[in-house]
């Protein structure tokens, strides 16, 4: 029997992806190590956060299954950057990582057209259809096949004198190698787990959940229930202290780890090191519902065993901290740059897809978009349909994408808002108006979720008319309206929706002028598409700029080292990028303003030549 999509990794990348597959009709298998890795979270138990909660937000626009999984399981939501602009506010959520998994299982085992399988693959012998070998020996295959293995290539664990392999670790490495693919080392690492009932909480600030009404599925409301609260604390001199005089017992320092890790989420040895004199925070975290365990975010380490237990002691509230499971760093193999297409697929290797950490991200999230794509276009290979691709101007997902095929990566990659250029207009709150419509052509979102996520948008901008039609004279009662609501009085006629612009208006004040009493949620956006109007304007003759040049489209199989003006560096990224338009050649890294001069000439002189 031949498969449509086989995808190898069972963990978030995988998930998403084997899903996406076999809800547009593939036949899908999943080979997972064990069937307790299925949707692990063996770092953090958090979901969201700025950036990554814009791609959960995106992924569940698309059909994917993250946002209803965590908005099922969660143990607390909260919206960070709420004192912000709306570009980076986000939800963020503390999820029961036993209750996460046990979901996401039986959604797979629910699923039609997909298999599940526990096997550690060995091998991979091209196709199509593909091979795929287990380590007991079995044999599938499949006319496409999803590597989403996380961190197990070749991975080693490190903590202290200890080095070793665990048991998942695999070395489908060699196969991957034997098709020509180069690979690099990355690192990556957890913390202390400790026993929660061992805490001094009156030590610690709490930082309690928020009925939010809403999480990060567009499908309707979150009910009220209850939420485990987090708490925060902080490193102290004699934490700093400590690091500092036990580094070279740091398997980071001690030259046991050649990996890089990730910049932006550095172990507790990296900031003693670096930020020498400030106090870091440490988050306390729920682990579930069932267990008393909780995780230390921040106090990712490398240190020994003996010199954790010491290290906790030094900060407030975790001196008797006793703990459950000692953090440790693990270092794994990664694709190297430059060996992927838009779609996720390997470069001269038809049907063979990557998805998550392989591909030199680091995150759940960042692997669960990654999954869905790789799922949507493997499925679109075996039906023969056109492969699907965002833009940096459409998604965060077009630019992790994106960022991925262009540039050159030497470190764990993270999604941040700073690294989307149009984060105003792709914002958490639209992404169901931006992406769903794709979603729905492409098999994953259903008419009556499309009617709905209309609707919505039918009142919002029938609501933003009205404000914009809708003129106030001064009159007296206004003008005791406005200062009442802590503005200044009007000097002449001006529309509600120019009122609303002032930024000490808030639209329950532009609903007692006039304004159309919306649902809460609806005024909401109603209130950002107003307020931000002028800048959203902006943002689109950017975005249209953007779009003249990523319209440019460069030929396949363009000989870059013959084109004459090139700088060298310029030649060899290009032949190892190949990228697809002039507007991604300009994002790779090495490719100068006056190496896109040239390559502009040429490629009119190309199209001359091809009239």
């Amino acid at each position: 029997m031949v498969y449509d999509v086989i995808v190898i990794g069972g963990g978030h990348a995988g998930c998403e992806g084997a899903l996406a597959a076999s809800r547009l009709g593939c036949r899908t298998l999943i080979l997972t190590l064990r069937y307790e890795d299925i949707a692990l979270m063996p770092c953090n138990p958090s979901l969201g956060g700025p950036g990554k909660g814009q791609l959960i937000r995106e992924l569940d626009a698309m059909g994917g299954e993250m946002a209803r999984n965590i908005d099922g399981e969660y143990m607390q939501m909260r919206l960070l950057n709420r004192g912000k602009g709306p570009a980076v506010r986000a939800l963020r959520a503390q999820a029961d990582l036993a209750g996460y998994q046990r979901r996401m299982l039986q959604v797979i085992r629910d699923q039609a057209n997909l298999e599940l399988e526990v096997g550690m693959v060995t091998d991979l012998v091209e196709g199509p259809p593909w091979t795929v070998q287990t380590a007991g020996g079995a044999q599938y295959r499949g006319k496409c096949v999803i590597v989403a293995t996380g961190t197990h290539l070749r991975a080693e664990i490190h903590r202290g004198d200890e080095r070793f392999a665990p048991e998942t670790s695999s070395d489908l490495t060699s196969a991957l190698e034997r098709l020509g693919f180069k690979t690099i080392r990355l690192k990556t690492g957890t913390s202390p787990r400790v026993d929660g009932r061992t805490l001094d909480y009156s030590r610690m600030r709490i930082q309690p959940g928020e009925e939010l009404g809403e999480g990060f599925s567009f499908d309707g409301e979150l009910p009220p229930k209850r939420q485990a609260p987090c708490y925060l604390t902080y490193t102290t001199e004699a934490t700093e202290e400590l690091v500092r005089e036990n580094l070279h017992r740091a398997s980071l320092f001690s030259g046991a780890i050649v990996g890089v890790g990730p910049r932006y989420c550095p172990s507790i040895e990296i900031k003693m090191h670096r930020f020498a004199g400030r106090r870091q925070q440490v988050f306390i975290e729920p682990l579930g519902w069932e267990t008393p365990s909780v995780y230390l975010a921040g106090v990712s380490t490398s240190l020994p065993r003996e010199i954790q237990g010491q290290l906790l002691a030094t900060i407030p509230g975790l001196e008797k901290a006793r703990i459950t499971a000692f953090g440790y760093a693990i270092e794994y193999d990664a694709l190297k740059w430059g060996q992927l297409r838009s779609t996720l697929e390997g470069k001269g290797l038809d049907g063979l897809f990557f998805a998550g950490q392989i591909n030199g991200t680091s995150g759940y999230e960042e692997a669960a978009v990654q999954g869905l794509m790789a799922g949507i276009n493997a499925a679109a290979k075996v039906k023969g349909e056109e492969p699907l691709g965002l833009g940096r101007d459409e998604a965060y997902i077009g630019v992790l994408i994106d960022d991925l095929v262009t540039k050159e990566l030497d470190e764990p990659y993270r999604m941040l808002t700073a690294r989307v250029e149009y984060r105003l207009s792709l914002r958490q709150d639209n992404a169901d108006w931006r992406l769903m419509g794709i979603g729905h052509r492409r098999g994953l979102i259903d008419g009556k979720r499309l009617e709905r996520m209309q609707r919505r948008w039918e009142m919002v901008w029938a609501a933003k008319d009205h404000l914009d039609e809708t003129v106030l004279a001064p009159r007296q009662e206004i003008q005791e309206l406005l200062v009442e609501g802590g503005t200044s009085p009007l000097a002449e006629p001006a529309t509600l929706a120019e009122v609303l612009r002032r930024p000490d208006v808030d639209y329950g004040l532009i609903v007692k002028l006039g304004g159309k009493d919306l649902p809460p949620k609806i005024a909401e956006l109603v209130e950002v598409e107003v307020k931000y109007a002028g800048y959203l304007a902006k943002e689109k003759k950017a975005v249209e700029r953007f779009r003249r040049l990523e319209g440019l489209m460069l030929p396949e199989d363009w000989d870059y080292t013959a084109i004459t003006g090139l700088s060298q560096e310029a030649k060899e990224k290009l032949s190892r990028a190949r990228p697809r338009s002039m507007g991604q050649a300009a994002r790779i890294g090495g490719v100068s303003p006056a190496d896109m001069s040239v390559l502009m000439v040429a490629l009119h002189r190309e199209r001359g030549v091809g009239n």
